[in-house]
């Protein structure tokens, strides 16, 4: 808990801008961040790669990664509304993992699935203390593998032999997006639950986010919830002087505290 209080003050570095909602002639614009405490577990396999993400192989630090977003919603029929967000995401670690069939050292290991989406929408239904918003997103990867380390003696070779692991991560999905929107008339209170999930072919993500928020009258607010990110990537990694087809499937999960700002 002290940990995910600390986490409020870095949710301000988050921000591009106050969280601004302004509904005018049924307009609404809303822009905001939110710091999130992660644990990414998972495994890296291919070619003769296997890395486990967790205590008996690469145990990642948990670290407070970040997400900023910006929406316009409008009265026109038909036309979408528009939501772009984006979420750092990477976390370091060390430990064992296993290269073409040999141990491997790793001293230094990072993982970056920073991604963005671009999500189109509708609200098909709006009572005022319920919407339901469903659309669709483009999930646009932007990250990095780096594995640096050595080959203890006696594996191949009777020294030690330093050596990196580097590959970029950066497919391309179309998912499914939606949201419910349950607010408690008067108080300010409200409950979201959003699910997003697809698959381009061969690579798959799951999201999903569950939070309780807080509005004031001024529209200064924040949120308390909890975030799960389930992905199954392919990339080509490079690995000393060969490239190699790298497959990954992660778990990035824990709470979040948001800050926002709605008129």
């Amino acid at each position: 808990m002290k940990k995910l209080i600390s986490a409020a003050t870095v949710a301000g570095a988050f921000l591009i801008a106050p969280q601004a909602s302004a509904e005018i002639a049924g307009f609404e614009f809303e822009v905001g961040g939110y710091a999130w405490y992660t644990d990414l577990t998972g495994e890296i396999s291919g070619a003769g790669t296997s890395v486990e993400l967790g205590n008996d192989g690469i145990r990642m630090d948990s670290r407070v990664n970040g997400n900023v977003y910006v929406s316009l919603e409008h009265p026109v029929p038909i036309v979408p509304n528009v939501r772009i967000s984006h979420t750092f995401l990477k976390n370091e670690g060390s430990g064992r993992a296993v290269f073409s069939t040999f141990p491997f050292d790793v001293s230094k290991g990072a993982i970056d699935i920073s991604h963005t989406d671009l999500t189109l929408y509708w609200t098909p239904v709006d009572l005022g203390f319920f919407a339901w918003d469903i659309g669709a997103s483009a999930r646009i990867f932007s990250g990095s593998l780096e594995f640096t380390g050595e080959f203890p003696p006696g594996t191949v070779g009777p020294d030690p032999i330093s050596t990196s692991a580097k590959s970029d991560i950066n497919p391309t999905y179309g998912l499914l997006y939606t949201n419910f929107d349950f607010q408690l008339p008067i108080t300010g209170l409200g409950i979201q639950v959003e699910l997003t999930g697809g698959t381009n072919g061969k690579e798959t993500a799951i999201d999903s986010t569950a939070k309780i928020e807080y509005t004031s009258i001024v529209g200064i607010g924040t949120a308390l919830g909890y975030r799960y990110l389930d992905v199954d990537l392919e990339s080509e990694a490079s690995v000393g002087n060969a490239s190699q087809s790298i497959k990954y499937k992660l778990d990035a999960s824990g709470p979040f505290l948001s800050l926002y700002y709605r008129l």
